[in-house]
């Protein structure tokens, strides 16, 4: 940690002392405020269940906005197991436990959101204001959760209608550079409901540290081609038709344009700007929930569109030159999946859960380039079909749960070159959860799982400098893991977990001749870990959240190289402290451990240091329908590099300002 680091800890830690003596006169007992805003509760979670270690880790609505977050990226990026940074085209791109993004399942209440091109999608621009949950899934648990989650899943869940009616508006700015606004209005009629929300962003430019020195692509300041500009649009409706059938119907559209703000570093600079952005999706469900069988049948769309465009210098006006382009995307993902749980009873407290997940997904993509290039479209389809069952052997004591997932890839014909095969895979899944004490359960669970090429991995010819290779077979990984978890004091829960992750066939860019490359199936990698979670209030007026992850990230057939852009340890630890029943403030404190690079211009390995950032948020709830807070991120305005020539922004202070109308 830092000097500078400590003494901000320190000071928060003081603050809150007095904070708290100066409250010694009021009643111990005192309760805090009701809060007046619609349950709005995120869980990051694998299975519900609380015996399932680092596997199962649960944030509160609360507990998220108090740790400054306000997108889905944001928010994921609070975990120990999660790392993310800026890349070369402005978006910021997750890994989990050393899998990236395009080796995670993500979904938006059950409709697959990734861009079917390239597998992955920047969840720093989904807002959090019309969520209510995300479920992540780590490793060997994510065997229900449908296809290409080769080391885990994301479901986003948007929020539920309230009974009756309710509208929310907020609005924060940083002075002179951004400022957000969101409105979400709720009600119920008889058994229809409906949530509707809207989200505005307006970024001038993105500070950076006062500490950034002059670099080649990048003057002290301001981040160039920084700003963005995007708004945000999704609604719910239900339809509770009796106590056991639902009918529910969602939609929502994310867009806007961004600049992508150029490496610092690299030889060749890059002046793009996504001049638009666009995801769209659309799904419509029915769920029954009877005594002991349960089912649910999805039927979705998700369309994204985008256009990416080089200029020639960074007046970002002119496209002139050669390496000047313009390139237009247009994918789409249909598909539907069916959910069923059934309860079978085994006599006395024993029964057998069984549960299935089959669904069928069409991926495609259309590009085209600048005016008079070809339009080329591709597309793929994959069908799953998974089963797992749960048994307590003993109840309270011992439970077992074995499954399998197949999976299997239809590609269509491309226009051009040989017909893809068709591939197949099953993965199983074997668990063992001991429960000794009432207080304390340990699990140990194994799966494989299997994900397919992405489009651009097998089609792009990235701006001729990619050789296709349409015969791309799907990757394979073995997970493994052995959790714990135990509540040894009042409010306490502990949580510690170690996985070892091999995975194998992967698609690795590989140079085939002079400036060119080819996506091939060489690749072998295993992450071996250890991660810990404490939640902990000793106290109504103060709640402690801690995590942990050490990792080792190595590539190769023996294993002996270095994987890019993977910390080799992550920690969190947020203190809340609320003086009052109308006042909280909260200090966080993130470590990211170090990190190998690739430099993209020598392909010369290096290695960034660890760094330390601290945020801290301040809210006062000063009529029961009202509050404002200040929040702060990198409140030290430390100078860090999450990626090699990408520098995290400097100190941001932020000023909201919230109402509610309505239960």
């Amino acid at each position: 940690m830092t000097r500078v680091s400590a003494l901000a800890v320190a000071a928060f830690a003081l603050a809150s002392l007095a904070a708290r003596t100066s409250q010694a006169n009021e009643e111990t007992s005192s309760e805090t405020a009701p809060d007046s805003t619609p349950p709005t509760e995120i869980v990051v979670t694998g299975q519900p269940r609380e015996d399932r270690g680092t596997v199962v880790s649960v944030m509160k609505g609360k507990e998220i906005e108090r740790l400054g977050a306000t997108n889905v990226g944001e928010t994921l990026e609070r975990l120990p197991a999660i790392s993310s940074g800026g890349g070369a085209r402005g978006e910021r791109i997750l890994t989990l436990r050393g899998f990236d993004q395009r080796q995670l399942a993500v979904f938006v209440d059950g409709v697959p959101v990734s861009v079917p091109y390239d597998g992955q999608l920047d969840l720093s621009k989904m807002p959090v204001d019309m969520v209510e949950r995300i479920t992540v899934v780590k490793g060997s648990g994510s065997l229900l959760y449908g296809p290409n989650g080769l080391g885990g899943a994301v479901n986003i869940a948007t929020r539920e209608p309230t009974v009756s009616p309710s509208l929310t508006l907020k609005t924060e700015m940083a002075p002179f550079s951004a400022i957000r606004a969101s409105a979400v209005g709720s009600a119920s009629v008889g058994p229809i409901g409906g949530v509707v929300g809207m989200a505005a962003e307006n970024v001038r430019y993105v500070p950076l540290s006062r500490s950034f020195a002059t670099l080649p692509n990048q003057e002290p300041g301001r981040r160039d081609n920084s700003d963005r500009r995007d708004i945000s649009l999704a609604s719910k409706w239900t339809w509770d038709i009796n106590d056991s059938h639902r009918v529910m119907l969602s939609a929502s559209h994310f867009g806007g344009f961004f600049g992508v703000p150029p490496a610092t570093r690299d030889l060749t600079v890059r002046y793009w700007r996504w001049s638009n952005w666009e995801s769209s999706s659309l799904g419509l469900s029915h769920t029954y929930r009877g005594e002991r069988f349960e089912t649910e049948e999805v039927v979705f769309a998700s369309m994204f569109s985008n256009t990416l465009d080089s200029y020639d210098d960074a007046r970002y006006a002119s496209q002139l030159l050669p390496r000047a382009f313009h390139s237009i995307y247009d994918d789409m993902s249909l598909g539907g999946f069916a959910r069923t749980k059934n309860i079978i009873p085994l006599g006395g407290e024993r029964h057998l859960d069984v549960r299935t997940w089959t669904g069928l997904k069409h991926d495609s993509h259309e590009s085209k380039g600048s005016p008079g290039q070809d339009t080329t479209k591709v597309s793929t389809n994959i069908v799953t079909t998974s089963a797992q069952a749960d048994l307590d052997v003993v109840p309270e004591l011992l439970r077992v749960a074995s499954g399998v997932q197949v999976d299997a890839e239809l590609p269509d014909t491309p226009p051009s070159g040989p017909k893809p095969n068709a591939a197949a895979a099953a993965g199983p899944l074997a668990s063992v959860s001991v429960m000794p004490a009432r207080d304390f359960s340990v699990t140990l669970s194994a799966a494989s799982r299997t994900r397919f090429p992405t489009l651009r991995e097998r089609f792009s010819t990235v701006f001729d400098a990619n050789e296709p290779n349409n015969l791309l077979a799907p990757e394979h990984a073995w997970n493994f893991s052995l959790d714990a978890v135990t509540r040894p004091a009042r409010a306490m829960r502990i949580a510690a977990g170690v996985f070892d992750s091999e995975l194998r066939d992967l698609i690795t860019s590989v140079v085939i001749a002079p400036q060119t490359n080819q996506f091939q199936n060489i690749g072998h990698a295993r992450f071996v870990g250890a991660e810990m979670e404490l939640t902990w209030s000793p106290a109504k007026w103060l709640e402690v959240l801690a995590g942990a992850l050490i990792m080792r990230a190595r590539s190769g057939d023996a294993f002996d190289q270095p994987v890019a852009y993977r910390p080799k340890s992550k920690g969190l630890v947020a203190v809340t402290v609320m003086p009052w029943s109308t006042v909280s403030l909260t200090g966080i404190l993130r470590h990211v451990g170090e990190q190998d690079f690739q430099n993209p211009d020598t392909a010369v390995w290096g290695r960034l240091g660890a760094y330390q950032l601290f945020d801290a948020r301040a809210e006062w709830r000063f009529h029961p329908m009202m509050r404002v807070w200040i929040r702060a991120i990198n409140l030290t305005d430390a100078n860090v590099e999450s990626r090699y020539s990408f520098p995290e922004p400097g100190r941001t202070i932020f000023v909201g300002f919230s109402t509610q109308v309505g239960s």
